[in-house]
């Protein structure tokens, strides 16, 4: 029908922004597809499509709970500069992997993993997931050595706390007898080594041999995000699609591999093979822990989401509310979900927007500053249990 001249109301619902996912890793390398392939599950059809250490870490990464990935081309022990725009475009990956970097010497490692860190870095929002040298599956001398040679280098490297180095690697069926799993035949370096005859390059076989742990690590980050939260350290959780490790690590090992900041994969009787580590790279005790980190990383993806709305808003008073209610509901979300300590919002964390956050000069600039302070929960890396045997029996109590 015809309308006469007026205003006219129509209603319409309108749901919240959806949340960006967490746990969704971009595997680095060149044994895939000439352009992005989006993954959301394991099949023959994407077996066909990696080859190399690729292969097996997207393999892991499934076998392990992940529920999307991507894989970018890019030779990661050479230059990471064109994917760095891939990343921005995706929108989605908050994870990084390199697994092809496990072909490549001590030196190219290093080059290569200085590069990851400086992609998040520049990112600046995703954390990056570091192989130790193969070499250092040998035995453990092999990754002290390379830890305090990766040390020297992040003084380099802006926000080395976006990374943590898993060792030592693991191993898995239906590998190449031939090249390992590595998909390349022998040779002096990675660069030089044409494709394995025996597998045609995809690094598959009958054997069982050793393979990077980065896709199977992230698929325990993916997992985890989706059953608790990215605040929940991604360890004490079975390594799956791994049926032993290339080196033991003990106890009294392990607490000085941890120390500096090596999270280690352990087996142990009648409980698996388990990742058994949780610590960045980083020395600053703010960003000490995976979980710590990601939670602040994320917590930029979700806000930055929340307020793009804001932009170009009239900067007044009333876009300082509008500011601090798109945060507060942000950070309830995480709260009510376990994320903080604290019993009480006010505990847990405070949002300011108001005229001290912006003063004269940043409004001139065109700026708007929202401050945000929050207490994470650590993780409890150390159980301690006092046991005291006296004249009313024997009393157990945990001790913090």
């Amino acid at each position: 029908m015809d309308l006469a001249p007026g205003v006219y109301l129509r209603e319409s619902a309108q749901g919240p922004a959806p949340e960006l996912g967490t746990g969704v890793p971009a595997f680095l390398g060149s044994g895939g597809p000439a352009e992005v392939l989006r993954l959301d599950r394991w099949s023959v059809e994407a077996a066909a499509k990696l080859r190399g250490y690729l292969r097996f870490a997207v393999r892991g990464f499934f076998a392990n709970g992940g529920r999307r990935c991507y894989v970018v081309p890019s030779r990661p022990a050479k230059s990471l500069a064109g994917a760095q725009g891939v990343l921005e475009h995706t929108g989605e990956v908050d994870l990084v992997c390199a697994p092809e970097l496990g072909t490549a010497t001590t030196s190219g490692l290093l080059e290569g993993q200085f590069q990851l860190l400086s992609l998040c870095a520049a990112l600046g929002d995703c954390f990056a997931i570091l192989d130790s040298p193969s070499a250092a599956a040998a035995g453990h001398r092999g990754i002290e050595g390379y830890r305090a040679a990766l040390a020297r280098g992040l003084a380099m490297v802006l926000a080395p706390y976006n990374g943590a180095l898993y060792y030592p690697w693991v191993k898995v069926r239906g590998v190449c007898s031939i090249c390992g799993g590595s998909g390349l035949s022998s040779g002096s370096s990675a660069a030089q080594r044409p494709a394995c005859s025996t597998c045609n390059g995809s690094g598959a076989g009958s054997a069982d041999g050793l393979v990077p742990p980065c896709g199977h690590i992230a698929g325990i980050y993916s997992a985890t995000d989706a059953s608790t939260g990215v605040f929940k350290a991604p360890a004490n959780a079975v390594v799956e699609d791994a049926i032993d490790l290339a080196a033991d690590v003990p106890a009294a090992l392990q607490g000085d591999l941890n120390a500096r900041g090596i999270n280690c994969l352990r087996a142990f009787p009648d409980r698996g093979i388990r990742v058994w580590g949780a610590r960045t790279l980083g020395s600053d005790r703010s960003y000490r822990y995976v979980n710590q980190r990601r939670l602040v990383l994320t917590l930029g993806r979700w806000l930055r989401q929340a307020m793009a709305q804001l932009v170009f808003e009239p900067n007044n008073q009333l876009l300082w509310l509008r500011s601090n209610r798109a945060a507060v509901s942000v950070l309830r979300r995480l709260f009510e979900g376990g994320a903080f300590s604290g019993s009480t919002e006010a505990e847990a964390f405070y949002v300011k927007c108001d005229a001290e956050t912006n003063p004269p000069e940043a409004r001139a600039a065109g700026q708007v500053v929202t401050e945000i302070g929050i207490v994470a929960v650590a993780p409890a890396e150390l159980i301690k249990i006092q046991i005291v045997q006296g004249q009313n029996g024997v009393t157990v109590t945990e001790q913090p």
